[in-house]
């Protein structure tokens, strides 16, 4: 039997109800916006307007924006944001969006601008309202015995200008103003609690309890441990460890053995489940420290992210496009483990993933540009939803009769190749 590797995209949950890159979008912002504290922060108020902005580059590409936004292009834009005083091309920007400002500052209706100055200058106005009170009247009395008691009386100057005062448009701006200054915070820390916000809405939607869910994945893990085929994937849900567990499967992510030695090893008699892209039940914390490894280093621990006071942990994972080459973590040390299990496989087979992402493609590459010999085959309902500039040369190129495409969704797919 030809040695076979897996390799699951986002396409590969579907059918457990795990939304894709799209439909996430939609979802997300559903859930902030229904969210009473979110929709407090303004973190809604930031999705929306870096929606509308996603939209806005689609429309002016010649792209079709009824198509949607992927969720990891709103969080590496939101991501950008946060950190756009750093960026390197800060120096060259003039001048952001005014929206931009807007959100961060906390946008102050007029009525409470007004209400505001009210609050500070009534008191002053009635002081001064009785003091040229008392003023007018000696100056009357004064005046009175002067002319024999005839006089006019006229509205104290000053007081018009108190009214003047509060009716200056121009001068409650500038108030406005630096009110916000002074509330507004840290430039950039709306946008960072907002991914961050998002992260944990993440974890709502791609972790799986229901075991029914994953039936149609079982089939896939029985060839796997028959095979001994590794399964690589870049989503960060559960659906395969509850597939091993539905089935007394064991499923090895190999965090233990990277956890104490930096590399990932997995056990005989398990299948070796490589998450690229990190796990949402995986959480990073500091090693201990001591004569055998006195440099700091980080360790993997797992959480249930629906346990008792773990509702808001941040889970180790990368999301968004920006830094998937991270170097913090196991993000390395998961790539190095992938592209020592794809050399040694003939067949890759690849369930739902579209090829969007370049260092992945880069690996694929390496592989099949390696060996006339190997296979690829590529289980995908919608072939022309997949990226053009990497799909185009493999499907219709040199190397095509190499490569076969199985226009199903996953369940049908697996059936399919297995039988």
């Amino acid at each position: 039997m030809m040695t076979e590797l897996f390799l699951l995209g986002a396409g590969a949950s579907v059918e457990a109800g795990i939304p894709d890159a799209y439909k996430m979008t939609s979802e997300m912002l559903n859930k902030i916006s229904e969210d009473k504290r979110a929709h407090y922060l303004r973190y809604d108020k930031v999705l929306q307007f870096v929606v509308g902005g996603l939209l806005f580059k689609q429309g002016i590409k010649g792209e079709n924006p009824f198509e949607g936004v992927n969720i990891e292009d709103l969080f590496t834009a939101v991501l950008l944001l946060s950190e756009r005083q750093n960026s390197e091309l800060s120096p060259f920007i003039s001048s952001w969006h005014p929206q931009l400002i807007g959100l961060e500052s906390g946008k102050m209706a007029g009525s409470t601008s007004r209400e505001l100055l009210e609050a500070i200058f009534g008191p002053v106005e009635k002081h001064l309202e009785e003091t040229t009170k008392e003023l007018r009247k000696e100056i009357m009395d004064d005046v009175g015995r002067v002319l024999g008691g005839r006089h006019s009386f006229s509205r104290s100057s000053r007081n018009k200008k108190i009214d003047t005062f509060f009716a200056s448009s121009h001068f409650e701006k500038e108030f406005t103003d630096a009110v916000r200054q002074v509330v507004s915070g840290s430039e950039g820390k709306l946008f960072k609690e907002t991914a961050s916000a998002m992260i944990q809405r993440l974890v709502e939607m791609v972790w799986i309890t229901d075991s029914d869910k994953i039936k149609y994945l079982i089939p896939l893990l029985k060839y796997a441990i028959d095979a001994n085929s590794p399964v690589v994937t870049l989503n960060y849900d559960n659906t395969i460890e509850l597939s091993g567990q539905t089935m007394g499967i064991e499923i090895d992510t190999g965090f233990d053995t990277w956890s104490k030695s930096g590399e990932f090893a997995f056990g005989d008699g398990k299948i070796p489940l490589i998450k690229l892209h990190g796990s949402i039940d995986w959480a990073l914390s500091d090693g201990k420290t001591g004569k055998e490894k006195p440099l700091p280093y980080q360790i993997i621990r797992r959480v249930d992210p629906n346990a008792k006071g773990q509702q808001h942990f941040q889970p180790a994972v990368i999301f968004g496009s920006k830094n998937k080459l991270t170097a913090k973590g196991p993000f390395l040390s998961l790539l190095q483990s992938f592209e020592a299990q794809l050399l040694k496989s003939e067949i890759l087979t690849i369930i739902g993933y579209s090829f969007r992402d370049e260092h992945v493609n880069e690996f694929i590459t390496n592989w099949f540009n390696g060996d006339v010999a190997r296979r690829m085959r590529i289980i995908n309902p919608s072939p022309s939803s997949m990226s053009d500039g990497f799909t185009q040369p493999l499907l219709f190129g040199a190397a095509k009769d190499r490569v076969q495409v199985i226009k199903e969704v996953a369940s049908k797919g697996i059936l399919e190749i297995i039988k």
